[in-house]
């Protein structure tokens, strides 16, 4: 009888292991969610997959880069604070792999520069769970391109360094 409870006990015993490890592990996910809100960061990237969307010259994102898809009021951004640089591309490449692009280039800028022209930024987690989405852009085509013109003026263009 008393050998039968050992057996019993021992896979008891791992499974109240198991559940109080996931539980603390659990608890630490929750609390490194609840620390990150969009008010402690402050720099954003925009992703950019195609050559014509950066100007090689002057080193500087275009406005076709920022501008939203048609009928759509949001764009893609990524927030960067406190990644490797080897970390943000990695991030880029798993944002364009669903549609099969390798990130050529970024367009880093402030949040505030943002804000500053009546844009909205709010966290969405997606591939990251430091996305946001960039809202709340005019409906119309020639006050999206002011906007982003002033946006192409603040950024600073990061080219990658793609091996031969």
């Amino acid at each position: 009888m008393l050998a039968g409870s050992a057996i019993r006990a021992k896979p008891m015993a791992l499974s109240s292991f198991l559940t109080r490890v996931l539980e603390r592990f659990c608890s630490v996910l929750r609390g490194r969610s609840g620390k990150t809100s969009v008010a402690e960061l402050g720099t954003l990237t925009r992703f950019i997959f195609s050559h014509d969307h950066y100007s090689r010259a002057s080193s500087k994102p275009k406005p076709a880069a920022f501008l939203p898809a048609r009928n759509a009021y949001t764009i893609s951004m990524q927030f960067i604070d406190h990644l490797p640089e080897s970390e943000t591309w990695r991030i880029g490449d798993l944002v364009g792999q669903p549609r099969g692009k390798v990130v050529l280039a970024r367009a880093d800028l402030r949040k505030s520069s943002v804000l500053d022209v009546g844009l909205s930024v709010e966290l969405a987690p997606g591939v990251h769970p430091l996305h946001a989405d960039v809202g709340h852009w005019p409906p119309e085509k020639d006050r999206q391109k002011l906007i982003a013109l002033d946006l192409c003026a603040k950024a600073q263009l990061g080219r990658r360094a793609l091996a031969s």
